[in-house]
């Protein structure tokens, strides 16, 4: 039987490539397998993961110099000249077929991620304020995951919307863990500006979705160069009558023309990338910057050019396990068949493992909920006086919670649809190095700023005059989320069905 199907599939490649069956006769069309074609795409992902890790790291330089238009002018300018080059200069007739409204699209897409995304992002960062652990959490983990949620919703893949949360709580290990006293708190001191890049990724992934599925439909060379155009002229137009100085105001330095190159790269090969791939490969190589940039640290750890970090690297490298169990599981392939029918229609586990996933479930959210790490904060106040408090962070403080949360969401992920042999053991695979990695960072915090603590107190934190100290607690509930989810992702994968299951095809 599965014979038969690999010939009727060479038959209809074979087709292609002749021509026939196609609306638009022409000469024959060479159709690359899949397989020839990946060593070219880990190449552009590299490329794409280590061009987002530059741009984060030159853009942490330049912020205290340079003003907001003058940076968001450099992206737009970077995009402009890479979309060209992907793209190549547009005819006449790439411009026409597009209509008034997928050109209204192409140009407000070109805006919004272009020059809109980076802006918001510049406009609130200060040379400190958020700290770079938490700007890096949601300009690369953050704008990772929800790639891959675009791809989970598009290709009816909830296992793929998993590997979103396994990679952003693998982010929050790695990033929880680049000092202590840590800096990284989310959602607590700079919200405002933390939920700002939140809407920047929205609009960058939305927009880089957006022109990728247009070129898809009209061809790129109508869409890319037009969208970069349309983010020049309106962070020109901006910058030049927002009190920027002019046209001359806008002029870069060459620091500002690095972080511009690197930007607009960023961009055009998150549209390219989407394009050509999918957005697998463009939310998986934005998840691996953290990895990436504490690989930096680890330089300067290493040669001191920039004095001493508190990097714990042993928590830090166990995390980044995380984030390679997330990128397994996002490139589980797309079953072959019945690809677009409703998730819910595809359950074929048996009640048990359905039962069990569940049981997985509830248990992961009670921990949320229940104790995940004590904290002792010692140390005297702004008049002298002494101060001591003992207490305890939720599960959803830790990153902890979140992993046995991602954990089981994995499970009941996998559970959804059919992913075939391979698919299933590769779900194991992550859930197992995942639940592997919880034992040794189930304590770190992601919050360690305290509200009612006293502040020039928590700015003391690691000196003479202030410490603050985490200690283990029971964590029954995340441990049994873990556990049952691991457990049954390796009993799911060693199920052999009685009647022969394709294995996906891409």
């Amino acid at each position: 039987m599965s014979q038969q199907v690999t010939f009727a599939h060479d038959r209809k490649r074979a087709k292609r490539n002749r021509g026939e069956g196609r609306a638009t006769p022409g000469p024959p069309r060479y159709v690359p397998p899949l397989k020839a074609a990946l060593p070219l795409a880990a190449g552009v992902w590299l490329v794409l993961a280590l061009c987002a890790t530059a741009a984060f790291v030159l853009q942490t330089a330049v912020v205290p110099h340079a003003s907001t238009a003058q940076l968001v002018t450099a992206v737009t300018v970077g995009a402009l000249l890479f979309l060209g080059v992907f793209g190549g200069m547009p005819r006449a007739g790439d411009l026409t077929s597009l209509g008034a409204r997928d050109g209204a699209f192409v140009a407000c897409a070109g805006v919004l991620g272009a020059a809109a995304a980076p802006a918001l992002v510049v406009a609130n960062r200060a040379s400190d304020v958020p700290p770079g652990a938490v700007v890096a959490f949601w300009t690369m983990a953050i704008w990772g995951a929800l790639f891959l949620l675009i791809g989970a919703v598009a290709s009816r893949m909830p296992v793929y919307a998993a590997a979103a949360l396994l990679g952003v709580a693998g982010a929050m290990g790695v990033l929880g863990n680049w000092e202590r006293p840590s800096s990284f708190s989310l959602l607590v001191r700079y919200p405002d500006r933390e939920v700002a890049m939140l809407l920047a990724g929205v609009l960058f992934v939305g927009a880089s979705y957006t022109l990728a599925r247009l070129a898809q439909k009209h061809g790129q060379r109508g869409v890319y160069l037009p969208a970069a155009i349309s983010g020049v002229v309106a962070a020109v137009a901006v910058g030049t009558f927002a009190g920027a100085g002019g046209l001359t105001g806008l002029a870069p330095s060459p620091a500002v023309a690095s972080y511009g190159a690197a930007g607009g790269l960023m961009f055009a090969l998150a549209v390219h990338v989407t394009r050509t791939v999918g957005t697998r490969f463009t939310g998986t190589a934005f998840l691996v910057g953290p990895p990436l940039i504490t690989a930096l640290l680890f330089v300067e750890e290493a040669t001191g050019v920039f004095g001493p970090r508190p990097v714990l690297l042993e928590a830090a490298g166990w995390s980044t396990l995380v984030i390679g169990a997330a990128v397994v599981a996002a490139f589980i392939p797309v079953p072959g068949t019945a690809t677009h029918a409703p998730v819910w229609a595809h359950m074929r586990a048996s009640l048990a493992r359905n039962a069990l996933a569940l049981i997985a479930a509830v248990f992961a959210i009670a921990g949320l909920v229940a104790p995940g790490v004590a904290v002792t904060v010692t140390g005297r106040t702004g008049e002298g006086a002494a101060f001591n408090a003992e207490f305890v962070l939720e599960g959803f403080r830790t990153t902890g919670g979140w992993l046995a949360l991602a954990i089981a969401i994995l499970l009941a992920a996998t559970l959804a649809r059919p992913l075939g042999r391979r698919g299933r053991a590769a779900a194991a695979v992550a859930g197992v190095c995942a639940a592997a990695v919880y034992f040794s960072v189930r304590f770190t915090p992601i919050q360690t700023w305290i509200p009612w603590i006293p502040p020039e107190l928590q700015h003391d934190y690691g000196t003479e005059y202030a410490n603050i100290v985490f200690a283990p607690v029971e964590v029954t509930l995340q441990v049994a989320a873990v556990a049952v989810a691991c457990v049954t992702l390796v009993a799911h994968a060693a199920w052999k069905s009685r009647r022969p299951e394709p294995d996906a095809e891409r």
